[in-house]
């Protein structure tokens, strides 16, 4: 398989990434990659968050601010679902083996 060299700074696709190997400064190892776009607006999206989350902790009491979490905006999820599903195969399991 034949590599691309890199001519310049950047992917002449912008659909791509471009990653250039630390060993081989002239290779872009990242062929494989695409969808860039929604990539960078889940990116953008998430920068805007913590930024509104910092906005809003910067006006709060010492006290919140010390049990608040920045990057919860982010990484919190709501597994409300999960724990319906599971307390329902808790209960099936039970009424089985009783």
């Amino acid at each position: 398989m034949k590599q691309k060299k890199v001519r310049a700074l950047g992917y002449p696709n912008p659909d791509r990434l471009s990653i250039i190997d630390p060993n081989d400064p002239k290779n872009d190892i990242a062929g494989g990659s695409k969808n860039i776009a929604a990539i960078v607006r889940v990116f953008s999206e998430a920068h805007k968050a913590l930024q509104k989350r910092m906005a809003e902790l910067a006006g709060a009491p010492d006290s919140v601010r010390r049990r608040a979490s920045i990057l919860g905006v982010i990484l919190e999820g709501n597994y409300s679902s999960f724990r319906t599903q599971r307390a329902h195969l808790q209960k099936l399991y039970d009424n089985h083996v009783s």
